[in-house]
C-alpha cells in the first residue's frame, strides 16, 4: 500500500477498506504550528461505519535493532501491553463473488468475504462489514472447543493446560 494520504483501498476483507491519514496522534503534546503530523493506519468495514485508526507512526524516525527489542520486551512482558493478556485467534473466510448484474458466481476464484475472531473468550464474525457475536466462551475447555471448531487447532491435553495460572486464562470466578 503506497504511503498516501486519504486514498481509500479496498483490502479483499469482504466490505473493509483501509487508508492512511495525517493528523495528530491521541495524546500527542506538541500540536502547536510547526507540531509534526503523524502517518495513522486506519480501517473501516464498511462505508457507513466510522473510521478507526488502528497504528501510528511517523516515517521520518529511524529505529534501530536495540529499540526493537526495548518494544518487543515490552510488549511481551508488560502486564499494561494487551498482547500480555490477550488471547487472539483470526482467520480469513474465502468464498465466492458475485460478478455482473445477474448475480452470477465466480466459482474459479476464492476471494476473502470476511473473518472470524476469537479475541479473549469473544467468538466474533465479520462478514458483511458488521462484527457479530457468535459466542461468548467462558471456560477454557469451551475456548479450547472453539479454536477447534472454527479455527481447526487441536490442542493436545498438555497444551490446553499450559494456559493455568496466567492472567489470560478463561476463569468463572474473575
Amino acid at each position: 500500500m503506497p504511503l498516501t494520504a486519504d486514498i481509500i483501498h479496498h483490502n479483499s476483507l469482504g466490505t473493509q477498506e483501509i487508508r492512511f491519514i495525517r493528523d495528530f496522534l491521541p495524546g500527542q503534546r506538541f500540536r502547536g504550528p510547526g507540531a509534526p503530523l503523524k502517518w495513522i493506519y486506519q480501517y473501516r468495514n464498511g462505508r457507513s461505519q466510522e473510521w478507526n485508526s488502528f497504528y501510528g507512526f511517523d516515517a521520518d524516525f529511524e529505529f534501530l535493532e536495540p529499540d526493537f527489542k526495548v518494544m518487543s520486551h515490552f510488549t511481551s512482558t508488560s502486564p499494561e501491553a494487551p498482547q500480555s493478556y490477550t488471547v487472539l485467534a483470526l482467520r480469513f473466510l474465502r468464498g465466492e463473488v458475485p460478478v455482473g448484474e445477474d448475480g452470477e458466481k465466480d466459482y474459479s476464484v476464492a476471494k476473502v468475504v470476511g473473518k472470524v475472531m476469537l479475541v479473549n473468550g469473544d467468538l466474533k464474525r465479520n462478514v458483511t462489514g458488521k462484527t457479530e457475536l457468535i459466542k461468548r466462551c467462558e471456560t477454557e475447555p469451551e475456548r479450547v472447543a472453539a479454536l477447534r471448531e472454527y479455527f481447526g487447532i487441536e490442542l493436545t491435553e498438555n497444551e490446553a493446560l499450559g494456559i493455568r495460572g496466567w492472567v489470560s486464562e478463561l476463569r468463572r470466578d474473575k
